[in-house]
């Protein structure tokens, strides 16, 4: 009877420690882009920008991550955020998808000075919009 017991609970220890695991490797598939890939995004972007508006909504821009075909992208100032979210999250989907050779759904701009408590406005590539906390 106690060997019974003891293989029960090696086998439950077993199960436990992969499910732990899974759950810390698992990251949502989380990627972090090159170097390279960056500064593909980013010769896509200014050309499917202009020069003028990536000088402006660009400087400094820095790509995070990418989880679940949600790119992630962080730009120094809170209006360049605003604008890229309502007029150009199409082309920075476009950049990355280019860039990264996956599909990009969602865009995420926030900016630098942001933090994640008050929520971020995710544009989706089909044009909705939603606020998530």
């Amino acid at each position: 009877m106690d060997d019974a017991i003891r293989r029960f609970v090696a086998a439950e220890n077993i199960v436990n420690f992969k499910r732990r695991l899974k759950k810390d490797t698992h990251t949502d598939n989380e990627v972090r882009p090159t170097s390279g890939q960056k500064l593909a995004m980013k010769t896509m972007l200014r050309s499917l920008l202009g020069e003028t508006d990536f000088d402006r909504l660009c400087p400094g821009i820095k790509v995070s991550t990418i989880a679940e075909d949600v790119l992630q992208v962080f730009v120094p100032a809170e209006n360049c955020a605003a604008d890229i979210k309502f007029r150009h999250s199409d082309d920075f989907a476009v950049a990355a998808e280019y860039a990264l050779g996956q599909p990009i759904r969602k865009v995420n701009v926030l900016s630098a000075g942001q933090s994640s408590i008050s929520g971020t406005l995710t544009c989706t590539v089909s044009g909705s919009y939603q606020f998530a906390q």
